[in-house]
């Protein structure tokens, strides 16, 4: 029997020499050479599709940071498809298949960033459905999909045509990963992929780009999930507790009977705070993961779970829950940290760009 990692048993290690401070020549950045029309070149982060971290209202807040929204499938239908023209956008696979392939959107200069938001990435209909789309559209698509829980399932990937798969399998902070016994660790996901990219994946007609999905709770893993293979990470739970996310802000406080409430206040008044000032003011909001309960009842456009569950007579598999998030920090300081985190990276190895990080790092098990 194989033994499996996770990106906290990994461990990263130094070149045997470099070049010491790196001044202000480092590159943070990566560059989707396919994106002509949307957000093309960003640090290599996405934002989970998460109504607890990403709405219309602050997509710009994000943006500005260079870091790629992806817009969640419970906001209106009518905005995902205008702001898809430019940034990643959540839909599930009944509405690609109206409003992509039942309706012809071809021609302009427009192109649509997609997130088929899917929770078995192993569905073959979902693996069809990119390649219909592909077919159909052409480079005037950019697919994303997943999430997958095996590395060879990268070719079906390659050969639908996806450009960004999602990795990860019940990995995300709010899983319970012992609930159905399904679970492949992101460290040994990401290098299996990485591996057999450099043996049968040679071959393949295109190249899929790795979305580390799941498990981010810190600078350190992005940095060790790009080690081992992915060009991107996806980030939910950890932007949950940064000013600028979109979910509602509640400010805790102790009434004279010694109980704690929470209040929902205006985020307008958070707006320009340190993560000092928020945390000592004891300010928090809800986060809950893509397949809890919660998230998936709004995607299907219930108000509350039981209507959800008593929509349709089939089991509802979800394996998730929802906690409260300190909120202590803002997105500059939580940009600063990871750019901070990346330096590091770089210094260590004697590197200024993601490329040639990969291309030189070592790494082994704890």
């Amino acid at each position: 029997m194989e033994n499996y990692y996770e990106l906290e048993d990994i461990t990263l290690i130094p070149s045997v020499t470099n070049n010491g401070h790196l001044g202000n020549t480092a590159d943070y950045s990566v560059t989707d050479p396919n994106d002509q029309t949307g957000y093309a070149r960003t640090l290599p982060i996405f934002t989970s599709p998460s109504s607890a971290i990403i709405g219309k209202e602050n997509i710009k807040d994000f943006v500005d940071h260079g870091i790629k929204p992806v817009i969640p499938a419970c906001d209106p239908l009518t905005e995902r498809l205008e702001l898809c023209q430019w940034v990643f956008c959540a839909f599930s696979m009944n509405e690609v298949k109206a409003e992509f392939l039942n309706r012809n959107r071809i021609g302009g200069n427009t192109q649509y960033h997609i997130c088929i938001d899917s929770g078995n990435g192993h569905d073959q209909g979902l693996i069809n459905l990119c390649g219909d789309l592909k077919r159909m559209y052409g480079a005037q698509v950019i697919v994303m999909g997943g999430n997958i829980g095996t590395p060879e399932v990268y070719s079906q990937y390659a050969r639908a045509g996806f450009d960004y798969m999602r990795v990860g399998i019940a990995s995300g902070s709010q899983v319970d990963r012992g609930k159905y016994g399904f679970h492949y660790p992101m460290a040994s996901l990401l290098e299996g992929i990485k591996n057999f990219k450099k043996t049968g994946g040679i071959t393949l007609p295109k190249q899929v780009k790795i979305v580390a999905d799941g498990g981010i709770t810190c600078p350190s893993d992005i940095i060790k999930a790009i080690a081992l293979g992915a060009d991107y990470v996806m980030i939910g739970r950890d932007f949950a507790r940064v000013i600028e996310a979109y979910g509602p802000i509640y400010k805790c406080s102790k009434t004279k009977s010694g109980d704690f409430v929470k209040d929902e206040i205006d985020p307008s008044t958070v707006r320009g705070m340190d993560g000092v000032k928020a945390k000592l003011n004891g300010f928090s909001r809800m986060y809950y993961g893509n397949t809890s309960p919660e998230a998936r009842a709004m995607r299907a456009g219930f108000q509350d779970v039981e209507s959800w569950r008593r929509s349709k007579p089939r089991i509802k598999v979800s394996d998730t829950a929802w906690e409260w998030i300190e909120i202590n920090a803002n997105l500059d300081e939580w940009c600063k940290d990871f750019e901070e985190c990346a330096y590091y990276a770089f210094m260590m190895t004697g590197t200024r760009n993601w490329n040639d990080f990969k291309n030189v790092i070592r790494y082994g098990v704890l």
